[in-house]
């Protein structure tokens, strides 16, 4: 009996112990569990609703687009200051527009205001500028789609494995631009970026086969202290998880793969909210 006791208790303190050693998260065990499948649902096209003004706005623009309009251009569709902030600060939420490299201001716009400055009463519109962000958010759109049909991503593979096999991709066929120079959507599916073009890559895969991800800027800590730096957090199985590709990639490492907020706060901080105050909507 007293060996019994002893087998179990040993056996008990080894199973803590290893709990302790991997650190298992009872969300991962949960959101594994639940083995969702992805929807395959383009969340850009359903996520962001633009308002009247911004729709009939930005309609005559993708209509002057379409027609070979390149020439500079006024419009006297009214809206308040908020919705034109909202148009410039956050391209992405444009149709036609979700795979730019303009994540965070769309060049071209010039608001006219009234006197009080609270209407924006029309617009200037540089249409060579806005057609060059458009053209290249197709030319990226056409890339993502052709890497989700490389991974067979489908509405068969689960949620779980569809960011394992993202997170793969990135690492194998981007590599970090140690010149500090190359940050955009584009650089990274051109396989050369850095931190931010990581995290814009993997945000625009994942939306467009239906995961909900979203862009994190803040600081991270490293051997020479706190610096600047950019990853994503995604929803799971109804559950948010946080991937760190850039790291994922550089380290040679899954330390940063579907991991917990709790495992990510060790050496990530999120500044999203402070760096982006002109802005309600959430970053990709």
């Amino acid at each position: 009996m007293n060996l019994l006791r002893k087998i179990i208790t040993r056996t008990l303190f080894l199973l803590i112990l290893i709990g302790i050693i991997f650190e298992i998260d009872p969300d991962i065990i949960d959101a594994k569990a639940k083995n969702k499948m992805l929807t395959m649902n383009n969340i850009y096209e359903t996520q962001y609703k633009l308002t009247n003004s911004q729709e009939v706005f930005w309609n005559q623009i993708l209509e002057l687009y379409n027609k070979g309009v390149r020439k500079g251009i006024v419009t006297e569709i009214e809206m308040t200051v908020y919705e034109m902030r909202m148009i410039m600060y956050n391209p992405h939420i444009l149709p036609e527009c979700h795979y730019s490299d303009a994540t965070s201001y769309l060049s071209g716009i010039c608001p006219i205001y009234d006197k009080k400055k609270t209407k924006v009463t029309g617009q200037m519109v540089q249409m060579k500028k806005i057609a060059a962000t458009l053209d290249n958010s197709k030319l990226n759109e056409k890339k993502i789609k052709r890497i989700i049909n490389q991974l067979k991503l489908t509405k068969k593979t689960t949620e779980v494995n569809a960011v394992k096999k993202i997170n793969k991709y990135i690492s194998d066929t981007v590599k970090y631009d140690y010149k500090h120079k190359k940050n955009t959507l584009s650089a990274a599916l051109f396989g050369n970026t850095v931190c931010s073009g990581y995290a814009y890559e993997f945000c625009a895969i994942c939306k467009t086969v239906g995961l909900n991800a979203q862009y994190v800027v803040g600081i991270v800590k490293t051997n020479t202290g706190w610096q600047s730096h950019s990853w994503n957090k995604v929803k799971v199985n109804n559950v948010i998880k946080y991937v760190d590709v850039c790291w994922n990639d550089t380290g040679e490492t899954l330390n940063y793969l579907l991991i917990s907020k709790n495992k990510i706060r060790v050496d990530h901080k999120d500044k999203s909210k402070t760096m982006y105050k002109y802005s309600k909507v959430k970053y990709f």
